[in-house]
């Protein structure tokens, strides 16, 4: 266990498959819950903002 951390997570988009199969191939499991909306704003070039938003899977992988 790494400075006292038991796990590590992340999240992947659900239209990027291939980076799951990456995750899942060095250990990371689905956290069992579920998938996330997640949403952050963007800015163009000229400063207009939008708001973006992505469904991702949460990945959890045990460490050591």
């Amino acid at each position: 266990m790494a400075k006292g951390c038991a796990w590590v997570s992340l999240a992947v988009s659900i239209e990027n498959p291939r980076a799951r199969q990456l995750y899942e191939r060095i250990g990371y499991r689905d956290w069992g819950h579920g998938l996330l909306d997640v949403s952050w704003p963007v800015r163009d070039d000229v400063g207009n903002e939008t708001l973006h938003t992505e469904q991702v899977s949460y990945l959890v992988k045990t460490l050591g």
